[in-house]
C-alpha cells in the first residue's frame, strides 16, 4: 500500500513537473541545421547564412551604409505566443538601426524588440522602453524568452525573461505600422557601424493551460481515495 501510495505521488510531482514548461513550440522551432523555410532579406552587402553548421550567422559587413543581415518565414502566428532565442553577439551598435532585431507581424501589430550593445529595447509604436538595465552582453551566450499577449493593439503587452529569470512583465508593446499576417525575421542591422551575431535556435510557440496546485492535489487525493475504497471491497 505504501508503495502504491509513492507512486500516485511521484506521478503527481511528474506530471505538475512536466506542465511547467508549458510552451508548446509548435509554429517553429528551428536548430538552424539549414535555412530551409526562410526567405533571405539581405540589404546591401549583409550576410546571412548557417555558419558553422548549427548556427545562424548575422552579419551587416558594410559599415558606410544602412544594410543588413536578415531572415523571414511566413506561418499563422496566434494573438498569444511566446519567442524563444538564444544568441551570441559579436558586435554591436547603439541604435534602432544598428541592433539584432526580432520582429512578428500579426495583423494588426507587428512587435519589434531590438537588442542592442546599450541595451534590450522594446518598441510601443515609435517608442522605445528599455528593459532590465544594459542586459545585453557581448561574446557571450544569451537564452531569451519573451511571451506575447496581444488581443489589440491597446492591450499589447510581453514579459521578458533572460537565462529562464523573469526580467520585467507586463510591458507595453507593439505598433500598427505593417498590415501582414504571419511574418516572422530576424535580421542584423547596421548604419555606420559593424554589427555581427549567431544565433542557436530561433522557436516560436504557444503556452499550454498549467494545472493549479489545488487542481493537482484535488486529483491525487481522489485517486488515493479511490484506492482505499478499492482496498476496503477486497478485504470485504
Amino acid at each position: 500500500m505504501k508503495k502504491i501510495l509513492a507512486g500516485i505521488l511521484f506521478l503527481m510531482v511528474v506530471c505538475f513537473g512536466a506542465n511547467a514548461d508549458a510552451v508548446s513550440w509548435n509554429i517553429i522551432n528551428d536548430d538552424f541545421d539549414s535555412l530551409s523555410g526562410w526567405g533571405n532579406r539581405n540589404l546591401g552587402s549583409g550576410v546571412a547564412e548557417i555558419n558553422p553548421p548549427g548556427y545562424l550567422h548575422l552579419d551587416s559587413t558594410e559599415v558606410g551604409n544602412n544594410n543588413a543581415g536578415a531572415i523571414q518565414q511566413w506561418t499563422i502566428i496566434p494573438n498569444n505566443y511566446v519567442i524563444g532565442v538564444r544568441t551570441y553577439f559579436q558586435s554591436l551598435g547603439t541604435g534602432g538601426d544598428t541592433s539584432y532585431t526580432i520582429g512578428i507581424a500579426n495583423t494588426p501589430i507587428m512587435l519589434f524588440i531590438a537588442l542592442q550593445s546599450n541595451g534590450l529595447y522594446i518598441y510601443r509604436q515609435s517608442n522605445p522602453t528599455e528593459v532590465g538595465n544594459d542586459i545585453v552582453l557581448l561574446q557571450q551566450w544569451q537564452d531569451w524568452q519573451f511571451d506575447v499577449r496581444a488581443p489589440n493593439l491597446n492591450e499589447a503587452q510581453l514579459d521578458v525573461y533572460l537565462n529562464g529569470n523573469l526580467i520585467q512583465s507586463n510591458i507595453p508593446c507593439g505598433s500598427d505600422w505593417v498590415n501582414v499576417n504571419g511574418f516572422a525575421y530576424l535580421g542584423q542591422y547596421s548604419y555606420l557601424t559593424h554589427t555581427e551575431s549567431y544565433t542557436d535556435y530561433f522557436r516560436l510557440g504557444v503556452n499550454n493551460p498549467v494545472p493549479e496546485p489545488s487542481t493537482m492535489l484535488l486529483l491525487g487525493s481522489g485517486l488515493i481515495g479511490l484506492l482505499g475504497f478499492g482496498k476496503r471491497l477486497i478485504k470485504s
